[in-house]
Parts: C-alpha cells; sequence; structure tokens
C-alpha cells in the first residue's frame, strides 16, 4: 500500500500545474462611479467612461483585461502583463501596464502604447 502512495505521489508531482490568472495585489475594487456603481451592484449605468479595477482584472465600457502576469513591484508601481479584449473584436491582444497608486486610494493604468486609464479612486 505504501509503494502505491508513493507512485500516485510521483505521478502527481510530474503533472503539470495549469496557471491560474495573475491576481493584483491591491486591497479592494477601484474605479469611477459609474465603475463603483458596476462593482455594488453587478449592473451597468450605461455610462460610457465606466472604469472598474480589481485584484483580478480592469475593466471599461468596451474593453475588458485579465492579469495574466504581475511583473514587478517597484514603490507604488505594479507592472503587469494584460490579456485584453475589446468590444467587438475577436481574440485577446496582450499588454504591458504600471498601476500606480497615487495617495492611500487611488490607481492610474499606464499602458505602455500610451493610454491611460483612470485615476480610479476605491469604491465605497
Amino acid at each position: 500500500m505504501r509503494a502505491a502512495h508513493i507512485v500516485i505521489a510521483s505521478f502527481l508531482s510530474a503533472v503539470p500545474m495549469v496557471a491560474g490568472a495573475a491576481s493584483l495585489p491591491i486591497d479592494g475594487k477601484y474605479g469611477n462611479k459609474p465603475g463603483c456603481h458596476y462593482a455594488k451592484t453587478e449592473e451597468s449605468s450605461g455610462e460610457d467612461d465606466f472604469l472598474l479595477l480589481t485584484p483580478e482584472d480592469v475593466r471599461t465600457a468596451v474593453a475588458y483585461c485579465s492579469f495574466k502576469s504581475i511583473d514587478r513591484k517597484t514603490g507604488d508601481t505594479i507592472t503587469a502583463t494584460l490579456s485584453c479584449a475589446d468590444e467587438g473584436e475577436a481574440g485577446d491582444k496582450d499588454f504591458i501596464a504600471d498601476i500606480i497608486r497615487s495617495g492611500s486610494d487611488s490607481y492610474t493604468v499606464k499602458f505602455r502604447d500610451g493610454s491611460t486609464w483612470g485615476p480610479m479612486t476605491r469604491c465605497r
């Protein structure tokens, strides 16, 4: 019986683990007024300037980006790779962005392509 446990343990350690999405090390949800409304109710207010940042993703009215990897943290800046999908387009694209904390309750996402989402304040 002991030999069977060793064989099973060896087999399980050889099976690759499926990597989950990365989680941003932030303490809560951040957004503008429409984004925070969505965070509380899970219903869109219908406004076009919707922004919401959570530990799992960042989204707008027309785009959704999940965190693929957290690449580094330097001071108040977290550099991450995001997998993004735009409304009406097929497939995801990877982007590198800096998630910058300003003060105690605000974040801005700056993509390396020059676009900026934010600032987003803590949702209450």
